[in-house]
């Protein structure tokens, strides 16, 4: 999908960014996908979950990190010539069902990984001052990952720590900040809970 010759991400993103400003709401999502035939539920979620500035929005930025595999090779092959204009849409028909296909597989994890939580029934909180032994107030990738090292007694993947920063620093500024931590790993039910009595 991410380096596809016929049909880009900046394709995919001009074409879902219907009236142009530069963001992809649910609405829009939600409209492209039913121009195409493709049915997504949930469609709310996944954009909370690519979402990592919390603005309610997909940036251009934000929808290549969410399809662009950690390891993938960043050069964009030549586009292909000649193709009629029926071929294009065959690639492009195909792109946008790879794409749905990605967003269910998001979902499901999401799912997976709530669902361990609400198990662990983690106490994020304790665990961050655990780590931030220091009381910075945040902690850096080295800091985690050593600590899990030490104390959960397995190594995190050198190929796995740029999807770890992704999940955990929210606002990509190189540190996992306390409500950053607290957000990835506490369970959802608890956050909501937090926020209908915050009203």
């Amino acid at each position: 999908m991410f380096s596809h010759r016929t049909f880009s991400m900046e394709d995919c993103f001009q074409l879902f960014d219907v009236n142009k400003n530069g963001k992809l709401g649910v609405e829009e999502l939600s409209q492209v996908f039913g121009e195409h035939n493709i049915e997504i539920e949930n469609l709310e979620r996944i954009v909370e979950l690519v979402d990592d500035d919390d603005d309610g929005t997909i940036d251009y930025r934000e929808l290549a990190a969410a399809v662009t595999p950690a390891t993938a090779n960043r050069l964009r092959s030549a586009p292909m010539y000649g193709l009629s204009m029926e071929a294009r849409k065959i690639f492009q028909q195909a792109w946008m069902e790879s794409l749905a296909a990605l967003f269910g597989l998001i979902l499901s994890v999401d799912a997976e990984i709530e669902d361990k939580r609400q198990q662990l029934q983690l106490d994020a909180e304790r665990i961050f001052d655990q780590i931030d032994a220091h009381r910075l107030g945040y902690l850096s990738l080295n800091v985690l990952t050593n600590w899990v090292s030490d104390n959960c007694g397995f190594n995190i993947r050198n190929e796995d720590l740029l999807s770890l920063q992704r999940s955990l620093d929210r606002n990509n500024d190189y540190r996992i900040e306390r409500e950053e931590f607290i957000k990835s790993v506490a369970p959802f039910a608890e956050e909501q809970e937090e926020e209908g009595q915050e009203e």
